[in-house]
């Protein structure tokens, strides 16, 4: 379902801005140039999605992303943490907005792989945020940062992968299903780390 709350009416407004469309179908494309076999994953995903639920819209045309959060600042800044409910094959997009000197607050940190890179506004970083321990940096008190960032829950899948109904459903409707459903996920940590795509990969890719 759509999520709604006393927010809704400011998300659909900003989602409607065409910036806004801009930078959901700019993050959208770099998923597809950068990630391709994550991207195919979410493309073929979410055509059966809106099969099984037609009045589901996304919340942008041309993005193969579910869901999308804003943080609105005026300096935000995030503690160290993972999206553990994000799909954790797939990758998170991130884009920094506002006015602030990127040499000096706002980096991103990736704990795990001990890197700080600098996250000027207006740029575009793909991380697997489920499995990356992440964070960023503080701005200047006289500065502002926000960011938008777009992402697909992975009880997505779990969803289409029990038929279009939560695990527990189908354990109790159809148990042989269920069982059928358990052995799939036999040899899965395989099949989704084959998703991540090396450089090499990501070249012939993009020269083709």
């Amino acid at each position: 379902m759509r999520l709604g709350g006393p927010r809704m009416g400011l998300m659909k407004n900003l989602l409607s801005r065409s910036c806004f469309t801009h930078i959901a179908h700019h993050q959208s494309s770099a998923y597809a140039a950068f990630s391709p076999k994550n991207y195919k994953y979410y493309f073929e995903g979410n055509r059966k999605l809106y099969a099984k639920l037609p009045d589901l819209h996304s919340n942008f045309p041309k993005s193969e992303f579910a869901c999308i959060t804003v943080n609105f600042g005026p300096r935000t800044r995030t503690h160290i943490h993972t999206d553990a409910k994000n799909t954790a094959h797939g990758m998170c997009a991130v884009t920094a907005l506002g006015s602030f000197n990127p040499k000096l607050g706002g980096h991103l940190v990736l704990w795990d792989l001990k890197l700080l890179i600098e996250f000027p506004p207006g740029c575009t970083i793909l991380l697997p945020s489920a499995l990356l321990c992440h964070s960023n940096t503080s701005v200047q008190a006289h500065e502002t940062r926000y960011s938008i960032t777009q992402y697909t829950a992975g009880g997505i899948w779990r969803w289409l992968d029990s038929g279009g109904q939560t695990e527990v459903n189908l354990k109790l409707n159809n148990p042989e299903e269920w069982q059928e459903l358990q052995t799939r996920k036999q040899g899965r940590r395989e099949r989704v780390l084959d998703m991540f795509s090396t450089l090499e990969e990501i070249e012939a890719a993009l020269v083709a």
